[in-house]
């Protein structure tokens, strides 16, 4: 996980930046697929997106992707 120092200075914004390693998705969502709207297996997203709130440290029950 990369993260922007500017953002962490400023204590409101839980954040990282990701690539497609260490994801559950396989075929050819093989990444760390956290997009909802995809035709992957949705236990994977979900797994995804729990991996990356446990990263980022959130406690919110939902996040937002970019």
């Amino acid at each position: 996980m990369i993260v922007s120092k500017i953002l962490q200075q400023t204590g409101i914004v839980n954040h990282g930046f990701f690539n497609k390693k260490n994801g559950f998705s396989k075929g050819i969502y093989k990444s760390l697929n956290c997009g909802k709207g995809s035709l992957d297996n949705k236990k994977n997203i979900k797994k995804n997106l729990n991996y990356v709130k446990k990263k980022i440290l959130s406690k919110k029950k939902d996040i937002t992707i970019f």
